[in-house]
């Protein structure tokens, strides 16, 4: 695909996480789009990881393991870069990392004041999320900057629309700023702001309730008008709000399934712990974990490190 090149609106560096798998192929792609449409630096990282254990008789050999394990991620690091180097695409650094994935990663993005991370999702199952987890969502719930999460294949990207989910925090806020660059970036047009409520006023159990949920509604519209409005201007892109009543990682995913290829779903992770993950869940892990393409992540407030 060819992007036509714009201001750069981006504010840092892209940094690419690949592990050579065909998600992240196609995540190579969208890293390699959004680096020649906005003339940011794109740094391509692979990590490679030896495990605690000793190798039996080769380390008692006095043999080195490590080359068994970064031998093979150098190829697969090399083999990314050249591909993007000959769709001549400008790679800035390619880095060889060792450790834990999400924490390398997240370590680079730091260290690079990366604007955002682009990364493939395995689709791993649940079983094998709990046992060895998952690096991207290791990588979303420790990441200074947005986090791009790449699946659903070539007809995912660029995605027919945006969607913005918003409950008014500004990790919401970050999530849809930075969707409107991506989508004025990939030449998306559209972008909606997506407001959920879980019952409508007219569900109300009485005239004060209704009342209450009404003036809410035409508060949060409001509001969201004058996002988008704004947004709109910035990015040279069509921004419309979008109010709807249902759980909202659930609404979000179901807006964004399309028979012509899924919408890409931008949220914020409001940076619940662990525990409070597993047990309810978040609006962010349920989109990630569920969406039919693209996800975008916008960490905790607290978390960017701009």
């Amino acid at each position: 695909m060819s992007v036509e090149r714009s201001r750069g609106i981006l504010p840092g560096p892209i940094l690419l996480a690949t592990d050579g798998s065909p998600d992240a192929a196609n995540a190579a792609q969208v890293a390699a789009d959004l680096s020649v449409a906005t003339g940011q630096d794109l740094h391509v990282a692979h990590v490679w990881f030896r495990p605690a254990y000793e190798l039996g008789p080769i380390s008692s050999m006095g043999y080195d393991p490590v080359p068994i394990f970064r031998d093979p991620a150098r190829s697969v690091l090399d083999r990314v870069v050249r591909r993007l180097r000959r769709k001549r695409v400008p790679v800035s650094k390619a880095h060889l990392l060792q450790g834990r994935p999400a924490d390398s990663i997240c370590d680079l993005a730091r260290e690079l004041d990366a604007s955002i991370i682009v990364i493939g999702r395995r689709g791993l199952g649940r079983l094998a999320r709990v046992l060895v987890g998952s690096v991207s969502e290791g990588v979303v719930h420790d990441a200074p900057c947005p986090v791009l999460v790449c699946r659903g294949g070539e007809r995912a990207w660029p995605p027919v629309e945006m969607v913005a989910g918003d409950d008014g925090s500004p990790e919401a806020a970050g999530a849809a700023e930075t969707a409107a660059i991506l989508a004025r970036s990939a030449g998306v047009r559209r972008l909606r702001l997506l407001w959920c409520q879980p019952v409508t006023w007219q569900e109300a159990e009485s005239p004060g309730a209704a009342r209450r949920l009404q003036d809410r509604q035409h508060s949060v519209e409001a509001r969201l008008r004058r996002k988008a409005d704004r947004l709109g201007r910035l990015n040279d892109i069509d921004v419309y709000v979008d109010v709807q009543t249902g759980e909202p990682a659930a609404t979000l995913i179901k807006t964004a399934n399309r028979p012509q290829g899924p919408a890409l779903i931008a949220v914020g992770s409001r940076g619940v712990g662990a525990v409070h993950r597993m047990a309810l869940g978040s609006v962010s892990t349920k989109v990630l974990r569920a969406a039919p393409g693209m996800a975008l992540i916008s960490p905790p407030h607290e978390q960017r490190q701009r």
